[in-house]
């Protein structure tokens, strides 16, 4: 190999690590300005957040129970899931 050659393959080595070197720095600068967005996005929801004024918590499950405890009619029925009544409940008479 001529003194040439191994300088054009340096040169040519030299060009592609910064060139990849050109590309990691663009990515990184791309992931930071990411990171930066999501961070301020988060601040931006937080303060929002704490601006609201506090409520109660909804609390679905003693809904579901409420429903369920309204419509509970007679002994037989809560025992078969709901299938069958008692002959002397009012949901049996409307019928």
């Amino acid at each position: 190999m001529t003194p040439d050659q191994t300088l054009n393959v340096a040169a040519i080595g030299a060009f592609f690590g910064l060139v990849i070197f050109a590309a990691l720095v663009g990515l990184l600068a791309a992931v930071y300005v990411a990171v930066c967005r999501a961070i301020d996005t988060r601040k931006a929801r937080q303060a929002a957040h704490a601006q609201q004024p506090e409520t109660e918590p909804i609390d679905a499950i003693d809904d579901v129970v409420a429903v369920a405890l309204a419509g509970a009619c007679c002994e037989p029925w809560w025992a078969t899931c709901g299938l069958h009544h008692a002959h002397t409940c009012p949901t049996t008479m409307k019928d």
